[in-house]
Order: C-alpha cells, then structure tokens, then sequence
C-alpha cells in the first residue's frame, strides 16, 4: 500500500501552556481508572511519558518549568511525513477524544488549562519536542522549548516506531 500524505493541516492552531513540575498531560477522555500519580510514576520509570488505557498522555520535560511554553497543534485528515530529525524528542501513540470532543493540555499546577476543540474518535498522536537545553539556567521559567501535537484518524494495524528520546 502506498502512504499519501497531506501537507495541509485540517486545522492548526498554537497554543501557550504554563508547564510546571516539569510534565504535562494530553487529556482526550473523561477516563479515570487510573489515578494521575501512578501515571507520573510510569512515566518517570519510562524516562519520557506513560499513557492510560484511556489513552490521555503523560509527557516528560527536561525543564522543571516552563510558564511560555508554546505548543503547535495540528490536525490531519490522513497520516503524515515522519520529520524526526528536525526534533530531539518523537511520541507516537494512539489516542482516544471522548464525547466530549476536546483536548485538553495541561499540567500539574497550571492554571492555564488549554482545551482544543477535536471530533470524537481514535487517533495516531505524533508528539515532538525541541530546543530542549539540558545546561545553564535550570530554574529558568522561560527555557524556550517548543512542542508540536500532530493528529490524524488512526489506523488499528499501523506500527509506531520506538520513541526517539532526549541524550
């Protein structure tokens, strides 16, 4: 089968998050049977993110806060050209918008609480992340970093590639 791609997003918008505590979550189901510390805590044993059986999203940061940190998010109609080279950190999951039709991007004390309007359904979530600096300025509540979330229709029989992760 040959992949067609589209290079022209459904929507696309960017989005400012205050990420603190050095984590924040992609939240698309009401689905609470796993409670958020337990969570941290796989995410954390992983080095990068954990996800629930619901599929809402734990992502790790290098940096302990970010009160700026912006995040591109983009909606496709069909999959898109992996660019993993262009970033140094790569999640690809499957996830699920709820009834509801949002998601909602947050993190651990954040009062900045960003929901984005999404048709309910499964989806491939391509998470990446860049200009993640692991020297000077760790308390720096502005490192620069910037984040994109990508989404398409998933498809039950595709296969992600491993994580690609920060040194």
């Amino acid at each position: 089968m040959v992949e067609t791609y589209s290079d022209t997003p459904v929507s696309a918008e960017t989005r400012t998050v205050m990420m603190d505590d050095g984590q924040f979550y992609l939240t698309g189901t009401a689905d609470t049977s796993e409670e958020l510390p337990e969570v941290v805590d796989r995410a954390s044993d992983n080095g990068l993110y954990a996800i629930t059986a619901g599929g809402n999203i734990v992502v790790l940061s290098p940096h302990q806060y970010n009160f700026a940190m912006r995040v591109d998010l983009e909606l496709f109609d069909r999959p898109q050209h992996p660019d993993r080279a262009d970033w140094q950190v790569v999640i690809d999951e499957t996830t699920t918008i709820d009834d509801r039709g949002e998601l909602w991007i947050t993190s651990a004390t954040s009062t900045s609480d960003v929901p984005v309007t999404i048709a309910p359904g499964t989806y491939h979530i391509e998470i990446s992340g860049r200009g993640l600096r692991f020297v000077g300025q760790p308390d720096s509540t502005r490192p620069g970093d910037v984040w994109r979330v990508r989404m398409w229709p998933a498809d039950a029989n595709a296969v992600y590639p491993p994580p690609q992760r920060w040194p």
